[in-house]
């Protein structure tokens, strides 16, 4: 049986992976269930409906939860947030458990720990560094690209090598050339740009420049429209850049809020490319449009490459300073031969990088090791349960828990 943990589960690219990865292993025949401390209404939804069962504990992590499911003697946990990670080996060494557990990176900053804390970072930082060495020593972890190796190595100054990478997971669906031949007819009159994205400042910062700059794209090319699927507590800024415009731009720029899937889709249907990150380029890729991965952790719009040109990369590379909009430009006036080839090409990186098969077989495959990591001390315990009540206020404070 596999368990996949993670304490919060919103609505967004991570927890649509989960549900993916879930998925995946019930079709080929593995028994999965998903352990959380609170899931929104619409996971639990897509759980329901995809007959996933949803383990709610309601202290995390509870013992009396783990010991129910180490009932069944073949139990692999995997984690999905570096701070489960933690309190999982620390569960197997303070109660003596002995389970598998692997850790799967599906964020490239997802390791650097201690960075949200307001005190202390630097010392937080040396702490989560000892650990995160002995955990890469040990064949614990599982990255989900180079990228997210870079920035483990670039934020402690580590080394990490021999480093195992599963591509992350994703269901391909049968191309549709006609819906990309009827997008390229479309562009022509209307251009538009769509981003979806949780307003969460600065990990995806870029909205803000991709709004605040669109005026000057518009103004080169008054057939272009900007679509913005977005919530979060970064909306009032966004709220605020869209508000400086005329009535002229702000007529060709849209920013949604929540939608349900089939205006969602709607709204897919209508792109004549996509600007991201994460699996939302996965996503983009699937529907045969030509995505263009950008910068996170900037306040910038920064991206220069299609997704087929850095297929094993869901971002834009470190370091970058083109403004995203150059290639935006590119896009706009590329010839239709040229735009039917490039979304094709964005297909099919995704089907030879991300089939979901693929990654779950190569993923669960990797885990070997069921005996606790780190001797971890009291004042570990407490430091871990301390960053946890802190993550719970920020939660909480920013997203509703019933509707995030």
């Amino acid at each position: 049986m596999v368990i996949i943990v993670r304490k919060n589960i919103r609505y967004g690219g991570a927890e649509l992976l989960i549900e993916r990865m879930a998925n995946s292993l019930l079709n080929i025949g593995k028994e999965c269930k998903i352990l959380c401390n609170n899931i929104s209404e619409i996971m639990a939804e897509r759980c329901r409906s995809s007959n996933i069962e949803v383990i709610i504990s309601q202290k995390w992590i509870s013992k009396k939860t783990i010991n129910n499911l180490l009932e069944n003697n073949d139990v692999m946990f995997i984690t999905t947030w570096a701070h489960d990670f933690i309190l999982m080996d620390m569960f197997r060494y303070i109660w003596g458990n002995r389970f598998t557990l692997i850790h799967y990176v599906i964020a490239a900053d997802d390791l650097c720990l201690g960075k949200s804390i307001p005190f202390c970072r630097k010392q937080f930082k040396e702490y989560y560094k000892i650990i995160i060495e002995k955990f890469h020593r040990n064949d614990c972890i599982v990255y989900m690209d180079y990228e997210s190796i870079y920035k483990s190595e670039n934020y402690y100054g580590l080394k990490l090598n021999n480093c195992f990478i599963v591509r992350l997971p994703y269901i391909v669906h049968k191309i549709n050339l006609d819906k990309i031949k009827k997008r390229n007819d479309e562009r022509k009159k209307k251009f538009t740009i769509l981003s979806i994205s949780r307003a969460e400042f600065p990990m995806k910062g870029y909205l803000l420049e991709l709004i605040s700059e669109f005026g000057q794209f518009y103004n080169r090319y008054p057939n272009s429209y900007l679509e913005i699927v977005t919530f979060g507590d970064g909306e009032k800024q966004l709220y605020e850049l869209y508000n400086k415009y005329g009535s002229d731009v702000k007529n060709h720029i849209t920013i949604h809020g929540k939608l349900k899937y089939e205006e969602l889709e709607n709204i897919w249907n209508n792109a004549s490319l996509y600007v991201g990150l994460g699996t939302s380029i996965l996503d983009a890729s699937d529907r045969g449009l030509c995505a263009i991965p950008v910068l996170q952790y900037s306040l910038e719009f920064k991206a220069n490459k299609m997704f087929y040109e850095i297929p094993e990369q869901i971002s834009a590379d470190l370091n970058i300073e083109d403004n995203g909009y150059e290639i935006i430009d590119k896009v706009y006036n590329m010839t239709s031969d040229e735009y039917i080839s490039s979304a094709i090409m964005c297909y099919e990186a995704l089907k030879k990088y991300y089939d979901v098969d693929k990654a779950m077989d190569l993923l669960i495959s990797k885990a070997t090791r069921n005996n606790y990591v780190i001797k971890w001390s009291i004042f570990d315990y407490i430091m871990e349960k301390i960053f946890l009540k802190y993550d719970d206020y920020r939660f909480f404070k920013c997203h509703n828990p019933k509707g995030a």
